[in-house]
């Protein structure tokens, strides 16, 4: 079975190189269509007109949604705040071992902060993992 561009190419006078990439003239691609309803088939056009072995499902069709379970909330705080070594702020939302929230964060030596952080501040020291603790997953 020829591809387009060969048939193109064997017509007289030529439409097209065989051997080519890009864009069909106008001309040719009305030639193309030409052939397909008087019943031509080619080997690069694939659907449902051709035979099956060429035929390419490219859509699997609709993926199903399934929701994520709901977290339990384990701590009431919103944020998590530290200091680092010459006494900046740092503020985070998220566990730096389990990556969920802090309110959400389930780690059993409690939240682990980033690794910039030097103390914890006086309201989230009880809730915050040893500083010492490695935080590797």
């Amino acid at each position: 079975m020829k591809t387009r561009r060969e048939y193109l190419a064997g017509l007289n006078p030529p439409l097209a190189k065989a051997k080519a990439r890009g864009r069909l003239s106008r001309e040719a691609t009305a030639e193309i269509e030409r052939a397909l309803e008087s019943g031509m088939k080619f080997s690069d056009v694939h659907g449902p007109e051709n035979d099956e072995e060429t035929y390419l499902v490219t859509d699997p069709g609709p993926r199903e949604y399934k929701p994520l379970p709901p977290q339990p909330k384990q701590r009431s705080i919103v944020r998590m705040v530290g200091f680092d070594s010459d006494g900046h702020k740092i503020s985070s939302d998220i566990c730096f071992k389990c990556t969920y929230h802090v309110t959400l964060c389930s780690c059993s030596a409690g939240i682990y902060g980033s690794s910039s952080i030097a103390r914890w501040s006086k309201e989230s020291a009880k809730f915050g993992a040893p500083l010492d603790a490695p935080s590797g997953a």
